[in-house]
């Protein structure tokens, strides 16, 4: 999709958004300076094209999630510094992205933390040794 970062009016690029199980990846189009050739025939000043990521964000950061343009257009609100614009041109594109944003968010957000595991295993410590009670962790 095409990205606008930063503040209203921000330049638009042709970039690549990667979910992983905890974070989000923007990376965007560039040509890439090569320091002293690149080994691709390139001699010094040689530029290659790629993707470079430009940001990274924790999802446990993710305050608001925006479609608009006949769900077309997406805004991520990370906080104050991170708010991306996504244009997908495509309701498609945008619809399967928000629905593997919406199952790896249902993931993290239900997967166990070390805090809840302690509590749970010192729950059925206490609760485990008669009348069949169980420990219960709220």
């Amino acid at each position: 999709p095409t990205t606008k970062r930063g503040r209203a009016g921000g330049r638009e690029q042709v970039g690549c958004v990667a979910l992983s199980s905890r974070r989000l990846y923007l990376a965007t189009w560039k040509g890439l300076a090569l320091a002293g050739g690149g080994g691709d025939g390139g001699g010094a000043g040689a530029t290659r094209r790629g993707f470079k990521c430009v940001a990274r964000h924790d999802l446990t950061e993710l305050r608001q999630v925006v479609v608009g343009l006949f769900d077309q257009k997406l805004r991520l609100e990370f906080g104050p510094d991170g708010t991306f614009a996504l244009i997908t041109r495509d309701h498609e594109l945008t619809g399967s992205f928000l629905q593997a944003l919406t199952d790896t968010l249902d993931v993290l957000l239900t997967a166990p933390t070390p805090s809840t595991l302690r509590a749970a295993a010192k729950a059925s410590h206490q609760g485990g040794g008669g009348g069949g009670r169980a420990g219960v962790v709220v």
